[in-house]
């Protein structure tokens, strides 16, 4: 496994998205322009949790594993991906 480092030029070339607020729709938007820009930069992205939805307000946020909302193969054939472990 290679390490990121500034001075390693055989490091991963990443983007991670962070998301911190949003419902699942702006979160699924997010992700998707994230798809975008790590394919046109070159980058691996990294797949992020995605936050469930506390419309109420009364209970706190959870994550859910990326796997669980997004067909990972899918995202895979579209843009390189790393998960967030390797990182």
């Amino acid at each position: 496994r290679t390490r990121r480092s500034p001075g390693n030029p055989r490091a991963p070339r990443l983007l991670f998205p962070v998301m911190i607020m949003g419902g699942p729709n702006n979160q699924y938007q997010q992700i998707l322009e994230c798809m975008l820009l790590a394919r046109a930069l070159g980058r691996s992205l990294v797949l992020p949790p995605i936050l469930s939805w506390n419309a109420g307000g009364h209970k706190p946020a959870r994550t859910v594993p990326f796997a669980e909302t997004f067909d990972v193969a899918s995202v895979d054939d579209f843009v390189k991906t790393a998960s967030i472990a390797d990182v």
